[in-house]
């Protein structure tokens, strides 16, 4: 954040020296308490501005997966999915052009998609639709679920983590091995008579979310995203991102901040960072990121 530097012009007038220097000093005071009082408001402005942005950018994401989850519990016909495949196709057919049109509607989803439990109605069905970088969703091939470990995140951790959890859950940023793109991803799993049927869920590419990250503008400060468990997912520095046990004394003490020590929303830490004092403010996303 920018530092606060503050001139001050002395004039002097004879014997009215020690006056000046008492009224000079109390000059300074007001006016660091001044120039204080802005940078915050600055702060609280940007913060509020993009946070919003992000929030908003989630929120969407959230209210169309439970639109969509609403109609997968009370659409299909379970026993047909598993006995009979024209009957399935035309079910996913149909999935696939629902949820594309949500996505599209939504802006800044990458994928979309629904995986029925596949122990029960296959480990390759179900519906997956990429967007192509012009707009278009088109169908992809679907990651065969049990080739791999329920601890394989890269490859299965939007099936098993919200299947786990019960709830719908935001995923962590990770690559993604089955499409190579680094993302986050909103799941969520469908139940129907309180037994599951499967996962919807919508991706996006992490470098939507950076984008808004890098347009933060004041002066020499920047933005950076930490996870909820203290670990930097992306700065400036460390595009990869950083774990708190790696973290030098600087940033873990920004992050120490921004997860433990932040007293209210508009709270200022200060810690030092490449030798300049500076003050950092945090914001609370859906997603658990800060």
């Amino acid at each position: 954040m920018r530092s606060i530097r503050t001139q001050l012009l002395a004039l002097v007038y004879g014997s009215v020296i020690a006056v000046f220097g008492i009224l000079a000093g109390m000059v300074m005071i007001n006016y660091r308490g001044l120039v204080e009082s802005t940078a915050k408001e600055e702060m609280i402005l940007i913060t509020d501005k993009y946070s919003e942005e992000l929030n908003d950018m989630f929120s969407t994401v959230e209210r169309a997966c439970a639109g969509m989850t609403d109609y997968l519990s009370l659409k299909p016909d379970f026993e047909r999915l598993v006995s009979d495949n024209e009957y399935a196709d035309a079910f996913y057919v149909d999935l696939a052009i629902r949820g594309s049109k949500s996505a599209d509607i939504v802006g800044n989803v990458y994928s979309v998609y629904f995986r029925p439990d596949p122990t029960v109605y296959g480990s390759e069905s179900g519906m997956l639709m990429v967007n192509n970088g012009y707009g278009e969703y088109m169908r992809s091939e679907n990651t065969d679920i049990l080739d791999y470990l329920e601890n394989d995140r890269e490859y299965v951790a939007w099936y098993y983590e919200p299947v786990a959890a019960g709830h719908a859950v935001w995923l962590e940023p990770y690559l993604n091995r089955n499409l190579n793109v680094y993302m986050i991803s909103y799941v969520v799993p469908v139940y129907s008579n309180g037994k599951l049927f499967g996962v919807f869920g919508m991706d996006i590419a992490m470098s939507s979310i950076l984008k808004v990250i890098d347009s933060v503008d004041y002066g020499e400060g920047f933005a950076y995203l930490v996870g909820k468990e203290g670990d930097i997912l992306y700065h400036k520095d460390y595009p990869d991102g950083v774990k708190e046990i790696m973290l030098d004394d600087d940033l873990g003490a920004a992050v120490d901040f921004l997860i433990y020590k932040r007293t209210g929303d508009y709270s200022v830490g200060r810690y030092k960072y490449k030798g300049k004092a500076c003050r950092l403010m945090g914001a609370d996303l859906h997603n658990g990121m800060k």
